[in-house]
């Protein structure tokens, strides 16, 4: 008898939360999982225009979490001999990104740009889909020691 009433009394609680749970739904949440892609290119030059080869160009992106921003897997990539770039990050939306340009043998200073996405398939709250940018650094000559 006690454990008929139990599983009563069980099967109860769960009706009642998943009544709970069906009724704090609204138009407005969204469930499941964002998954965005993130399409760079560009071309990194001197100050005179002239390509930069072997350069290479970090991108970060960062999620809001806990008042705090959160790093993700980033991509480096590398200029050709050209100077052009292109990456694409999958699965990891971002409502910020970070590109930072450096010269490994030191000829040039690093700079970095932080853009802000749009994916074609998402709103402020929900990304999704696909973002581009073109993103073009002009490095200027390090300081000579």
């Amino acid at each position: 008898m006690k454990s008929k009433l139990i599983a009563i009394i069980e099967s109860l609680i769960s009706a009642v939360i998943a009544l709970l749970g069906f009724s704090s739904c609204d138009s407005e949440v969204m469930y499941g999982s964002p998954n965005g892609d993130f399409r760079v290119s560009g071309l990194v030059t001197d100050e005179e225009g002239i390509p930069i080869d072997k350069a290479r160009v970090i991108v970060r992106p960062y999620v809001f979490g806990d008042g705090m921003y959160y790093h993700h897997e980033c991509d480096t990539l590398t200029t050709d001999l050209a100077g052009k770039y292109w990456g694409e990050i999958n699965g990891i939306p971002s409502s910020k990104i970070v590109i930072v340009c450096e010269d490994p043998q030191g000829a040039y200073q690093p700079d970095s740009v932080e853009i802000k996405p749009k994916y074609e398939n998402g709103d402020h709250d929900w990304y999704e889909g696909v973002a581009t940018a073109e993103v073009n650094f002009k490095l200027n000559k390090a300081a000579e020691n």
